[in-house]
Formats: structure tokens, C-alpha cells, sequence
């Protein structure tokens, strides 16, 4: 009945859905307000100028609001570069108000104005901060590739009026031109849906953002961000292949994205192709020798391989580039767990918690050493802290249910795994550990139902038949108990318990 460490891959496998987080103090909220301008010439679209408009508006407000954010980061102690507020801020800032003036120049241009009124509360920024430092750094990375691509554009828009004007102002033709300012107009749209998905990401509305992604894509076809977002919005939807297929675009637009690479590379450990997996972390370290995060997912690899010293071995050259990337310590502290060399586990994740305190997951991992070392109360105070960062985490209800049973607490292990359960209905381990707890109620009807559920959901569980087979032998059912324990060995011919239960079962049929 144990639980164990999860192992969580680079790029976005660490994020569980919480949209409630509960702040450790009284929740605030900051307004800040932003100004922008844009001057329109009478061949630009006057919605789009606006926009341009509101986007310089929010800059502005988003530069005051970093202050107030990187100010909240140091009281919640979590340890982050003046880049990564940036991002967080991006995602926590909510426009409130908006309103533009248009002024009419003596050129004839239009001078748009336009004014934004913003909010930042702390919910927004724990919700943000509950991810771990690592994935705000990837986050990062793409949010100043995303900026790089809008300022080229703005820059390119710029000389394309400055040219437009002078061909005027000779009398010239201007309608080439024109045709690739209107293209830039299309760049600009499908870059602001890019920054949309960013803070889509972050709110984890992912069904959303993939729509936004697909927007992104039609308007500029060739906007290699836009397939990058996608990608990420297929991932978190666990569509892999997919996921690969929009990761490949962005290599063919530039086969020198490092972070393609990393990304494809954990889609890749997902479907278990861990030599393609392997080969793309290999890509990305061609491209950057010292980048931290291909070294760790090259040990989520190994990881998953059950290759241990070597997935350490990676962890601790990621650490070594970057001392700050909390999900290394945390995947460090797993494989540590895994060799059951406690001391070392519990300094890596004590680690992380220092890194970003807000770290649902190391909480649950430190919870789970607890538990091994049998110091149950502390593992249940952990799993707890879990649950309050990420009411949503289903693997920490899941801890938690099974440490309750194991207290002889059948009542709250109900309560737990039914609420793992609850968020995650094809939770395989957590009907068979409520099955557990029905039988030891005696409640065997209940248990047999879970037992058929976790059969419906993976129905080579050997563990799964061996359980409900024991529940029948309880009821006396001999036959059907048989059945039971004799496909679990079918499944596996080394299942102790089922070949002992067999034997039972074999003997009651005949009366002994």
C-alpha cells in the first residue's frame, strides 16, 4: 500500500490544476495604472493601432506592478531572478480598465492614446509561485524570446512607416509597402496571442490556450512561438504526438531552439521513447553546453530507466549551472528515496522548500520520507501543507488516505482517496487502497466495486484480482476467488500473496 515519489520531467509534467490557493497572510491587491501610445497612419487599421496602443499601456503598468511582485517573492522567501518577476508578473497582472483617445496630428496621423487600470493580487502570484522555480525560468526563456519577436516586428513596422512617408512625401508609390505593413499587422496579432498563452499557461486554463495557440498559428503561419505554445498546451493535455509534431515545426523554422528540443525531448518520456528522449536532451546541450534544464531532463530519463546513480549524476550537473532549480532537487531527492538513502533525500527536498516555499510538490515528496521512516505525524502535517498550496494535487489526498489507513483512521483514508478520486476519476491506486479500507470496514460490496474499477482501468493489475479475490474468500465464494487469484498469477507468477491466498482458497473448497 505504499505510495511513492513521483518523478516529474522538464517542461510542464510538475503542474497539477489549482485554481485556489490559500496565501499565508490576508490576500492583497495593488492597482497600478499604465499609458500608452501609438501614432496611426491613414493606411493602418485603426482597431489594430489600438491595440498596439494598449499593449505599450500595459507595459507600463507591468513594469510598476514587477516592483510589487519581486517585493512579495522576498516575503514568501522564494528565491527568483529579476527575469522570472517579470514573467510572474505577466501572469498575475489583470487589466481592469481600459478607455483610448484618439488626437489628430497636423501630419493628418492619428496619435492613439490609451490608459489601463491593473490589478496584482497575491492569490494570483501563489498560484504562480506554487510552480516550481524551474518551470518559471522555461517560462521565462520563452516570454523573452516572445518580446524579442514583438520588438523585431516594432522595429520592422517602424521603418516600414518611415519609408512609406518619405515614398509620400516624393509622390511615390507606397502600395508594396503597405501590403507588408498590413503582413506585420498579422504578426502582431498572432505575437499578442502568443503572450496571451503565456498567462493561460500560468492560470492552467489549457483548453483555452490551445485555442489561442491555434489563432496564434492562423494569423502567422510562420511564428514559431505560436507552435511552441501549442505545443505545450498538447502536452499538458497529455496529446503527444501532437505535442511532437508542433515541436518539430518550431525546429524547421529554427533548428537552433534549445528549448524545442528540452520539450520534445520530455514528450518523449512520456511515451517512453527514452532514446529519442535522450537524443534530443544530446541536441540542446550541442546548442548550450551549460543548459541546466537539458541536463535535468537527460536525468528524468534515467530516472524513469530506473538508472539512479545516473539520473543523480545529471541532477547534479542541472544543479551545477543552476543552483536555484527547484524540480532538480526535488527529482534528486526521488532518486535518493528510491535507493532509500533518507538523509541525502531529505537535504535535496528541504532544499527545494528553501528555493520556493510554496513547492507542493516537494511537500508530498518530504511527506512520503516521513512515512517510510514511519514519522507519521510529520508525513501527514507535509501532505497536509501539500493540499493547502494545491487543493487539486489528487496524489497528496492519495498519500495521505493510505497513511490514515495505516493508522487504523478508516474513516478520514475514505474521505482522502475518495477526494483522489474525485480529481482524478482513473486514479488505478487509489480505488484499490479504498477497496482496501471497504474490506478491513467490512464493507465488501463497496471494496468489490473499487476492485472492478481498478480492473476497468488497468485490467493486467495483478494486485487488483488478488484483493478482490480475498474479499470473495471472505464472503465464501469460493470459486469465484479461485478465478481471482489464478489470473493474478496468470499476470504475474511471482504475486506471493496470491499463490498463498490460492492455496487457501483451494483448501476451504475442499473443506479442510
Amino acid at each position: 500500500m505504499k505510495s511513492h515519489l513521483k518523478s516529474f520531467c522538464a517542461f510542464t509534467l510538475l503542474l497539477l490544476c489549482s485554481l485556489f490557493i490559500t496565501p499565508s497572510v490576508f490576500a492583497a491587491t495593488k492597482t497600478f495604472q499604465g499609458v500608452g501610445e501609438y501614432t496611426m497612419s491613414d493606411y493602418e487599421t485603426p482597431a489594430i493601432a489600438e491595440q498596439r496602443a494598449i499593449a505599450y499601456a500595459k507595459e507600463r503598468a507591468a513594469e510598476q506592478a514587477g516592483v510589487y511582485v519581486e517585493s512579495y517573492t522576498r516575503m514568501e522567501k522564494v528565491t527568483v531572478t529579476k527575469d522570472v518577476v517579470k514573467t510572474i508578473t505577466i501572469g498575475a497582472i489583470q487589466v481592469t480598465n481600459q478607455r483610448t483617445e484618439r488626437k489628430t496630428l497636423d501630419s493628418g496621423d492619428v496619435r492613439i492614446v490609451a490608459y489601463i487600470s491593473a490589478e496584482v493580487d497575491d492569490i494570483k502570484i501563489l498560484q504562480i509561485l506554487r510552480d516550481n522555480v524551474k518551470e518559471q525560468q522555461n517560462q521565462t526563456k520563452q516570454y523573452k524570446k516572445i518580446q524579442e519577436s514583438i520588438q523585431q516586428e516594432a522595429n520592422e513596422t517602424a521603418e516600414l512607416k518611415r519609408k512609406i512617408a518619405e515614398l509620400k512625401s516624393k509622390q511615390l508609390p507606397t502600395k508594396d509597402l503597405q501590403i507588408q505593413a498590413k503582413t506585420k499587422e498579422y504578426e502582431f496579432l498572432s505575437n499578442q496571442k502568443v503572450e496571451e498563452c503565456i498567462v493561460l499557461w500560468q492560470t492552467e486554463q489549457y483548453d483555452k490556450m490551445l485555442a489561442t495557440a491555434e489563432e496564434a498559428v492562423r494569423l502567422n503561419p510562420k511564428n514559431k512561438n505560436a507552435y511552441f505554445q501549442r505545443g505545450r498546451a498538447y502536452y499538458e493535455q497529455k496529446n503527444y504526438i501532437n505535442t511532437i509534431k508542433d515541436y518539430n515545426r518550431v525546429l524547421v523554422i529554427d533548428p537552433q531552439d534549445e528549448s524545442a528540443f528540452v520539450n520534445r525531448g520530455s514528450a518523449y518520456i512520456n511515451q517512453k521513447q527514452y532514446e529519442k528522449a535522450l537524443s534530443d536532451c544530446n541536441q540542446a546541450l550541442l546548442i548550450d553546453p551549460q543548459l541546466a534544464e537539458a541536463y535535468a531532463n537527460r536525468g528524468n530519463v534515467y530516472y524513469r530507466m530506473g538508472q539512479y546513480d545516473r539520473a543523480i549524476a545529471e541532477y547534479t550537473q542541472a544543479l551545477a549551472f543552476n543552483s536555484q532549480l527547484a524540480e532538480a532537487y526535488a527529482n534528486r531527492c526521488a532518486s535518493y528515496y528510491n535507493k532509500q538513502q533518507y538523509d541525502k533525500a531529505m537535504m535535496d527536498i528541504n532544499q527545494a522548500l528553501a528555493i520556493n516555499s510554496q513547492f507542493a510538490l516537494a511537500y508530498n515528496s518530504r511527506g512520503d520520507i516521513y512515512y517510510d521512516l514511519k514519522q507519521y505525524s510529520k508525513a501527514i502535517s507535509d501532505f497536509t501543507k501539500a493540499i493547502a498550496i494545491n487543493p487539486r494535487y489528487a496524489m497528496a489526498y492519495y498519500n495521505r488516505g493510505t497513511l490514515y489507513d495505516d493508522i487504523k483512521e478508516p474513516n478520514k483514508a475514505v474521505n482522502d482517496l475518495t477526494q483522489a478520486i474525485t480529481l482524478d476519476p482513473n486514479y488505478v491506486s487509489a480505488y484499490l487502497n479504498r477497496g482496501i479500507v471497504y474490506k478491513s470496514m467490512g464493507l465488501y460490496d463497496k471494496a468489490i466495486a473499487d476492485y472492478n474499477q481498478a480492473l476497468i482501468l488497468n485490467p493486467n493489475y495483478a494486485s487488483a484480482y488478488n484483493n478482490r479475490g480475498v474479499v470473495y474468500l471472505e464472503k465464501r465464494q469460493y470459486t469465484i476467488a479461485i478465478a481471482d487469484f489464478r489470473k493474478a498469477l496468470e499476470i504475474n507468477p511471482n504475486h506471493t500473496n496470491a499463490k498463498k491466498n490460492l492455496q487457501r482458497a483451494l483448501n476451504k473448497q475442499r473443506g479442510r
